[in-house]
């Protein structure tokens, strides 16, 4: 007998474990006993494969959305014609009135009227502020009528705080843009600081404030 089957002999049984693997699963195990007639199978989990790759949804996350879908509902943005939020007024005619105009820059409907103050004492106009208001938005003219040679000084204060104030002339169309977060009162006052006035013919004065809102 030979040295290598005498050292084969004196050593203990042993175990042997072979895994069958396929497509990174573990479809089994066999224990073999070097000297035993009988055997056992035991199958050993093995963890599946994780993905790795950048933006790979988790395997225990939420399903993935369609391309594009947003996970949170879009916030919808409010409008109201500042016409509509009229408190109160104070001149010589009606401010805060629905009225359509036709300008040099094109015809608007749904615009504001803003009378003008032609003694010395400003025309002005109240307006409430939504509780969820963000931004009061208008374009200031004057109408067609107004005689040439008149400019408005208009301005604009929240809660009794002036501001912004714009010169507008005849023909020209004057973006305004004002926070209103959190304020109750939005008041516009408008002057004629040159020229002089006559008399207008469409009951609404000189001024106009056009695609004037409130939007929330």
């Amino acid at each position: 007998m030979t040295d290598s089957l005498r050292y084969y002999r004196r050593m203990p049984r042993i175990q042997r474990l072979v895994v069958v693997m396929a497509g990174g699963t573990a479809l089994g195990a066999l224990a073999v006993s070097g000297c035993s007639q009988s055997s056992s199978q035991t199958v050993v989990e093995l963890p599946s494969p994780t993905a790795t790759w950048p933006g790979a949804p988790s395997a225990t996350g939420p399903a993935p959305t369609a391309s594009g879908a947003s996970s949170t509902p879009s916030s919808t943005m409010a409008s109201a014609p500042l016409f509509s939020l009229l408190q109160s007024s104070t001149g010589d005619g009606p401010s805060g009135r629905r009225r359509d105009v036709t300008l040099p820059q094109g015809s608007f409907s749904a615009a504001t009227s803003q009378w003008v103050g032609c003694s010395g004492v400003p025309a002005t106009a109240t307006y409430s502020v939504p509780a969820n208001a963000l931004v009061f938005t208008a374009s200031a003219a004057l109408d067609p009528t107004t005689p040439a040679g008149v400019e408005v000084s208009l301005s604009i204060s929240v809660d009794g705080k002036p501001v912004a104030s714009q010169r507008v002339a005849k023909g020209a169309l004057i973006p305004l843009q004002v926070a209103v977060r959190g304020a109750r009162q939005l008041k516009v006052s408008a002057l004629t600081v040159a020229g002089q006035c006559g008399s207008t013919s469409n009951g609404l004065g000189y001024g106009v404030l056009v695609d004037a809102v409130v939007t929330s």
